[in-house]
């Protein structure tokens, strides 16, 4: 089996398990979005969007869990993130691998701060300066890169 397949087991499982655990009265919904993802994911094995219908057809089914349980919606999300990343090929490599084990623990103790915490708009507004200077470093990088193999003089 491909690693899509194996990922995508997994997910169904965990779903199935997720649904089961908090014996939500809408349990039958995240299965059944979890099943249109698989038919998204086997009527576009061969279409070059793959990628983009795969992650739009999971939001819904991150949205489903995650209503039942933040932990839920979370796994979910790692899931996804697994199957973009393993459709991408984005994990040849020991540092690709990385990067999604940082991707996991970033979220993980994101969602535990928005547990934890009883107001989401501050860690929204922490998270959005976050990534505002992270853009801003990557912009200067960029800059810089530019002008050191233009040819101009430092």
């Amino acid at each position: 089996m491909r690693p899509v397949s194996w990922l995508f087991t997994g997910l169904v499982a965990g779903v199935t398990g997720i649904s089961v655990l908090f014996a939500s009265p809408f349990w039958y919904l995240n299965i059944l979005v979890a099943l249109l993802l698989g038919g998204v994911l086997y009527l576009t094995r061969d279409w070059p969007d793959r990628v983009f219908y795969s992650v739009c057809a999971s939001q819904p089914l991150i949205i489903a869990c995650g209503l039942m349980n933040i932990w839920a919606g979370l796994f979910v999300v790692w899931m996804a993130g697994a199957l973009t990343a393993v459709q991408l090929e984005r994990l040849s490599s020991r540092q690709d691998l990385l990067f999604l084990l940082l991707f996991f623990g970033s979220t993980f103790l994101l969602a535990g701060m928005v547990l934890v915490a009883n107001h989401v708009t501050p860690l929204l507004a922490l998270l959005g300066a976050g990534l505002a200077l992270l853009f801003l470093v990557l912009v200067f990088r960029d800059y810089q890169f530019r002008k050191h193999y233009s040819g101009a003089r430092p």
